[in-house]
């Protein structure tokens, strides 16, 4: 290669370069999306650069378009496919991992609500149950306010447990 001339990028890789911004501007938007679930802003990059691309892409792809590290890339890509956002592709030929994006609603909603709603539902089951174990042992002037409190959280836990399968059922309908 001459002193001053641009690298030539790998075959089968995604040439650096900046985003078109109607791509940036669908990355941008799964970004914020991600952010508001308490996702990390690299999952949005993924995700939303794979969504916006005709092509399944590999973690080489995705770190050379993204400006982002391969570590970040690879956790990225781990959670999504926990969360079953994305889906690995096998190209004949080719040793790499290629993923695509899961696009139905139902089927995002549903891995978010197994990877991320249930087992948050069920640590605060577990909490609520050492917590009230304390709160019978207490004492004190407020410890019948406290108790109705306990009794309100219980309550809001069993809601949202018991509201959860449904809310999967009705995304899955979608």
């Amino acid at each position: 290669m001459k002193s001053g001339s641009e690298p030539q990028p790998r075959p089968g890789s995604v040439p650096k370069a900046i985003l078109p911004s109607e791509e940036a501007e669908v990355i941008d938007l799964c970004l914020r999306v991600a952010q508001f679930l308490g996702l990390p802003k690299s999952v949005g990059e993924i995700y939303g650069l794979l969504f916006i691309t005709a092509h399944p892409l590999t973690l080489d792809d995705l770190t050379e378009k993204l400006s982002i590290s391969q570590g970040s890339a690879s956790q990225g890509l781990r959670l999504l496919r926990t969360l079953g956002a994305v889906k690995p592709h096998y190209v004949p030929g080719d040793r790499r991992d290629f993923y695509s994006p899961e696009t139905g609603l139902g089927r995002l909603a549903e891995g978010f609500m197994k990877a991320r709603v249930v087992p948050g539902l069920e640590d605060l089951r577990e909490r609520l149950e050492t917590l009230d174990t304390k709160m019978k042992e207490a004492s004190g002037p407020d410890k019948e306010f406290l108790r109705k409190r306990m009794s309100k959280l219980q309550q809001w836990q069993k809601q949202a447990a018991g509201f959860a399968p449904l809310l999967s059922k009705l995304m899955k309908a979608v």
